[in-house]
């Protein structure tokens, strides 16, 4: 089953705008609609970022070139609190996060928990009443625009050009990579100018 899944909905004009990262502390104990499929991909970690191995898109036919580091399981799960302001909210975790979220469908209501493990984890359990999903489901219709899609968030997310390219996305950069490669920049040129001013140029 191919991890990523596509939707039928129009190509957001922002996808980077659409979700955002969020951490589960603000959600614990609160019943919040699950927006869509999770994705769970194995990742490694290059730098400050954490990419997927394309070794889980075998149909790429591409080898993976961080297979030389260390794999671990992500998870991000697309949800949305039941209450008003709606925010569209990412919850990221590992192999313990997918286990709790895996046969959860989407519209169900969820409420977040630490796992007891080594590591702070989020996990998911379903709300027992499931109050009010009739009324959730069509608030999830109007404030959801990717209804739950995390794809072209992801391929976003992620700020992988040619991973972008090869699943027909167009790349685009994010507000903190451009920042980055502008302060690079910068400071390449700040440095040319001192070996220049040093030199006599």
């Amino acid at each position: 089953m191919n991890p990523l899944f596509q939707s039928g909905a129009p190509r957001p004009k922002h996808p980077h705008l659409c979700w955002h990262i969020y951490n589960l502390n603000e959600f614990i104990g609160q019943p919040m609609l699950l927006c869509g499929r999770p994705i769970g991909l194995n990742t490694h970690r290059v730098g400050r970022r954490t990419w997927p191995c394309l070794n889980d898109f075998p149909a790429l036919g591409r080898e993976c070139p961080h297979c030389d580091r260390a794999v671990r399981f992500t998870t991000w799960v697309p949800l949305m609190p039941t209450k008003r302001p709606y925010k569209l909210v990412v919850i990221m975790g590992g192999q313990t996060t997918w286990d709790s979220v895996e046969f959860h469908k989407p519209g169900q209501v969820v409420e977040g928990h630490w796992a007891r493990t080594l590591k702070p984890t989020p996990m998911f359990k379903r709300e027992v009443t499931q109050l009010g999903v009739g009324q959730l489901n069509e608030a999830a219709k109007e404030e959801v625009p990717l209804k739950g899609d995390l794809t072209r968030w992801l391929l976003h997310y992620w700020q992988w050009p040619a991973l972008s390219q090869w699943f027909g996305e167009v790349y685009r950069e994010s507000v903190k990579v451009k920042n980055a490669r502008e302060r690079a920049e910068l400071h390449g040129m700040s440095t040319l100018g001192v070996k220049s001013f040093g030199t006599g140029a």
